[in-house]
Parts: C-alpha cells; structure tokens; sequence
C-alpha cells in the first residue's frame, strides 16, 4: 500500500520474500484487502480491522444476545433459572479453553485453518444447543459452541501482532476493541427483538447464520498472514517460554485484574440496576449501555495518547485511574447510607473508563515479547483474562448480601491485585526480552 491510502479501516504489512523480514506498514482502505504481488520480491498483506472484530465481536453476542431468553429457556427446561445461567458460565470456561488450545494450533497450522477450525465447530455447538432439551445438554452444547469461539475468537489479536507491532498493534487492538464492543450494547436488544417475534432458538439461529457469514467473509478476504515457521516450537513449550517470561507476566496479570473487574461488574449489572436502585428492565439497557460507550470512547482515546506515548506508559495511567475509581466507589458505598443512583452510575462510569485505558496497552505489551509465537501468547492472555473474570463473577455472586459492598470490593480487589503483582513480577527485570 501506498502511503497515501493512510486510514483506519484495515492493517498491511509487506513481506520481503527473499529473506524473509518484514516491516510493519499501518495503511490500507476498506477495497484493498487482497494479498497481492508487489514486484518480483515483495507481497503485501492487508486486512481489514472490521473483519477482525466481527471475528472478535462473535463472543460477546453468543454471551448477551440469549439473556433476555434466560427465564423463557428455565420454563421450557422446566428448571431453575439459575441452572441456565450456570450455562453462561460454562460458555466462558469453555472459551477459555478454546484459546489454550487454539493459540497453539493457529502458530502451526496458520491463522485462516484455525478460524476455519473454530467457526465450523462453533456452528456444530450452535446446531447442538437448538437441538438440545435440559440444562445438562445445554451446558455440553454451549461448552462446544465456545470451544469454537476461543479457536477463532484467538487469532485477530494475532493477526494484528503478525502485521505490526509496538504503538501501532496497540492502536490496532483499540481499533478492534472499539468496534467489537458494538456487540454487547446491541446483542441484548436483538435477543429481546427475536424473543418478541419467534422462539428462543431463533436467537441461535442468528449465531448460527453470523458464523457462516463469517465463514464466507475470511473465504474472499482473510489472507494467511503468520510468517513461515522451519522450526515448530511443541505448545507446551511455547506456553512455557509465556509463563516463564516474568516480564510479561506482569502485563498479563495486569489484563487478567482489569477483566476481574470488568465481569465482576457484567456480573452484578442486574442487581446493582435493577434489583438495587429499582430501574425497569426497559431502561437497565441504557445505563448498561452507557458503560460499554465510556470503554469505547476511552479505547479511542487511548488510541490517539499512543501517537505520543508508549503502552507500557498509558498503562500505569490506566491502572492508576482504576485504583483511583474503585477505591472512590468501594468508600462511598461503605460511608453512605444510601447509595443515590446518579453518583453511583457515574463513578462507574469512570470505573469503566479506566479499564478502557487497561486492555489493549497490556495485551499488545505482553504480546511483543513473543513475535514467533504470537498466538500461542494471546491465547493464554485470553484464557487467562476470561477465567479470572469467571472468579470474578463467582466472588460476586457468592459474597452478594443485598448491598453493593461486595461488588464494589471485587472492583478494588482487582485494582489492588492488578499492580500488585504486576510491580513484583517486573521489579529488577528491566525491559522484557524478546523470545522468537
């Protein structure tokens, strides 16, 4: 691509097919997404960032779009509703998995294979869960579904490392994430739309038809973009070489902490809401809403200071500000007698703007330390992130006692532990090493 094309709608890179190095180059337009023949020595690859996150964004639809459909699916089931809740939780440990194992796959087989892989067993769990009929099957269903999801739901993040790296891979992540936290704002109300005009199994059905799409769209516009291995690393070693980077893990503890919080708070949304401050189901999306926004526009914010900062920097502004805002919401709920609606909402808010400052900067930042294994890397960031949101998420729920105390104890529990164990695991490490 030419410099010229400069926008923010897909990433390239051109490979040198001579000697095998590549530079990074953050420039294409939404038409030119081919891998194509530059000269005689030179390919370009380009990708577009809304492909990405369509890939990314198929997580947080699978986990909001059925919740409206919770008590519909506990009357069918003829069961407790909590019983199909525990479906959602299942579907993130399932998730998780699914990145351990497909981080791995995607460095040896390629990024496209392993979407491949993981869209068509998505779609097999999706056919599973229409033909299910209890909560045990549903549970089996949804674990093969996000099996699935973790196998494709790894490889954008990977893509973005094999086609840049530093501030821009940090940008290209918030493009990402900008983009994919669409879904979760939308999902909800196109579960509740399809409930309105058919059976739940319509909303799986949906799921089922958004996975072909994206079984089409990687066909006509996905080029393999991982580098050309000779020597392929066994997974459990190339998890090893992660765990073992202690610098590193500093950033993965730092995203694994900002997703505690985060889940802690998708977690108690309802009660906090609904049950506590007594908002209609009607209006709990706008207030819902106006938090996946706030992560959103400080995502974009984060994208902008990038031009004129490092990740490693805005990250300690970010677990700062999380620190800052958890504690600010944990003393207000413990001093006040009555928690008011307003104020709580908006320290959320800025609860929730600082994690948009948390994610992409420790993600990209712990991902630069492995270049030949940058799947394997994500993979474990993923899985990890999403099994401490499930703590999380547990904490909440098991601690709750009818107040906001335990919830807003998760938030600085997670703020608290995040530097903690970022600070010891980098103290005396200088900067991390680069493994290949």
């Amino acid at each position: 691509m030419n410099s010229s094309s400069n926008t923010d709608s897909s990433l390239s890179k051109t490979h040198n097919t001579d000697t095998g190095n590549s530079s990074a180059n953050n420039a294409a337009s939404t038409h030119a997404v081919n891998s194509s023949a530059h000269d005689a020595t030179t390919t370009k690859i380009a990708v577009p960032i809304f492909m990405l996150a369509a890939i990314v964004a198929m997580t947080p639809f699978s986990i909001d779009a059925y919740l409206p459909a919770l008590p519909t699916i506990a009357n069918e089931y003829q069961t407790s509703i909590h019983d199909i809740e525990l479906s959602l939780s299942f579907f993130l440990v399932g998730f998780a998995f699914g990145q351990l194992f497909g981080g791995p796959i995607s460095d040896t087989i390629g990024r496209k294979k392993a979407i491949y892989l993981g869209l068509s067993l998505f779609c097999v769990g999706t056919i599973a869960v229409l033909l299910s009929n209890s909560a045990h099957w549903l549970w089996v269903a949804r674990v093969i579904q996000a099996l699935g999801g973790g196998f494709s739901g790894v490889n954008p993040p990977a893509i973005i490392r094999d086609l840049s790296n530093g501030r821009e891979a940090a940008k290209n992540l918030g493009k990402v994430a900008i983009i994919m936290m669409i879904a979760p704002l939308i999902a909800p109300i196109i579960g509740s739309s399809i409930l309105a005009i058919t059976h739940w199994h319509g909303i799986f059905i949906f799921l089922l038809i958004y996975a072909a799409v994206l079984v089409v769209l990687v066909t006509k516009r996905l080029p393999e973009t991982r580098a050309h291995v000779t020597h392929k690393t066994p997974a459990l070693k190339r998890y090893w070489l992660v765990v073992s980077n202690r610098y590193a893990m500093g950033y993965v503890f730092a995203q694994c902490c900002s997703y505690a919080g985060l889940f802690g708070y998708v977690t108690a949304s309802s009660f906090i809401f609904i049950e506590y401050f007594g908002v209609s189901e009607h209006i709990f999306p706008y207030f819902f809403g106006a938090n996946v926004i706030t992560l959103a526009i400080f995502n974009r914010i984060n994208i902008t200071l990038l031009g004129h900062f490092n990740p490693h920097q805005l990250l300690n502004v970010g677990q700062a500000a999380l620190l800052s805002t958890s504690l600010t919401l944990f003393l207000y709920v413990y001093f006040s007698e009555q928690p008011t609606l307003w104020v709580f909402a908006v320290l959320l808010c800025a609860f929730c703007a600082s994690l948009g400052m948390i994610s992409s900067n420790a993600s990209a930042s712990a991902v630069e330390s492995f270049p030949q294994h940058a799947a394997t890397a994500t993979a474990f960031i993923g899985a990890s992130s999403y099994l401490w949101g499930a703590g999380a998420g547990f904490l909440t729920s098991y601690f709750a006692d009818g107040t906001l105390q335990p919830v807003t104890m998760v938030f600085l529990g997670a703020a608290v532990t995040g530097i903690i164990l970022r600070a010891v695991l980098q103290l005396k490490t200088g900067s991390g090493p680069t493994i290949a």
